[in-house]
């Protein structure tokens, strides 16, 4: 989860032995990883959840898993995690279908703030055909995108809200 920039991950684990060592890898690219931290825990700790922030994401994509190590020298890998570092309030995820043959189509929004957003569909020469407004809350958000006054063709829909750049995803309609 992002907050104010930084990731905290929060990880619970079964141990198995006495005593296991954690160490939290970081990458940029999901195949070289750098321990960020380590904590050696008893059997008593490992009940309880562990917490970390990362106070200095790494820019754009962050992935982490985490190595454990038990007292045999045996490791073990988690899943990995990945977070974003986010530097504008929302950003335009996808909207589904992108070919669109029905009336409606549901836009996927992911939001750092509550902001409000605005919604423009043009056509490929720039004529605005609709716009619409949402306030967006922070996490994922699905909008309901009414495209029953469109014609066979090309739009782009364009995201705008206050003081930052525009975001443009582009669909069909069929």
């Amino acid at each position: 989860m992002q907050i104010n920039k930084k990731n905290q991950l929060n990880w619970k684990v079964n141990c198995t032995s006495a005593q296991a060592k954690f160490e939290l890898e970081r990458s940029n690219d999901a195949q070289h990883y750098k321990s960020i931290t380590a904590i050696t825990a008893d059997q008593l700790r490992c009940d309880q959840p562990f917490t970390y922030t990362d106070e200095a994401p790494l820019p754009g994509t962050n992935y982490y898993r985490l190595k454990m190590i038990d007292v045999d020298g045996k490791i073990a890998y988690s899943n990995i995690v990945l977070l974003s570092v986010k530097t504008q309030p929302f950003e335009l995820v996808g909207l589904n279908p992108n070919i669109i043959s029905k009336e409606n189509a549901v836009l996927k929004v992911n939001a750092i703030e509550k902001t409000e957003m605005i919604l423009s569909i043009t056509d490929f020469s720039g004529r605005r055909i609709s716009t619409q407004t949402g306030l967006l809350m922070p996490g994922y958000n699905q909008f309901p995108i009414n495209t029953s006054i469109l014609v066979t063709g090309a739009y782009q829909l364009t995201g705008y809200a206050a003081g930052q750049k525009p975001q443009t995803l582009r669909f069909i309609k069929q």
